[in-house]
């Protein structure tokens, strides 16, 4: 299925690795993730709310995206996200490559946005990190769920602490 029929039934994913428009510019960005809608002031009220959540990109919104930094790139990519006003968010390893402090950032906002409605599901190795924040939990090892239950249940877990959290 094309992608654009995704975004129609409410779901949008930030992928592994970003994959933001390098050579548009942060503004550029945030309106293509907002391509299937037609109600202009809503659009301009959804830009509003990302900066909001991201107050950089704001400064930055007249910049190239090519030339954001990572954690910059991963504000960027959720925000693109969230401009088609998703029921559904699918988030691939968020954390990747983020500084610990931009880390807990990106994740306070994952939490902001699943408590406004919208259902996350996120794949995540920094599972510490993503146990913090979920209800439910699920442990894949080579393409099988080996480990289920509620992400407080599964922090509690010893063979979880020991396989996942360094315990």
């Amino acid at each position: 299925m094309p992608a654009q029929e995704i975004v129609k039934y409410g779901i949008s994913q930030v992928p592994e690795g970003r994959r933001i428009f390098a050579n548009l510019t942060v503004r550029e960005n945030l309106e293509l993730g907002a391509y299937l809608r037609k109600d202009k002031e809503g659009i301009i009220k959804s830009i509003r709310d990302v900066f909001r959540k991201f107050p950089r990109l704001e400064e930055r919104q007249k910049q190239l995206a090519g030339t954001l930094s990572g954690g910059e790139q991963q504000m960027l990519a959720i925000g693109r996200a969230l401009m088609s006003q998703p029921r559904l968010m699918l988030l691939d390893e968020p954390s990747m490559g983020l500084a610990p402090l931009l880390v807990e950032e990106i994740f306070s906002i994952i939490k902001e946005i699943n408590e406004q409605g919208t259902t996350i599901l996120l794949v995540e190795q920094n599972a510490s990190m993503a146990l913090s924040i979920a209800d439910r939990g699920y442990v894949l090892e080579t393409g099988r769920i080996t480990l289920q239950g509620s992400a407080s249940d599964l922090a509690n877990s010893e063979a979880v602490k020991k396989a996942y959290l360094g315990g």
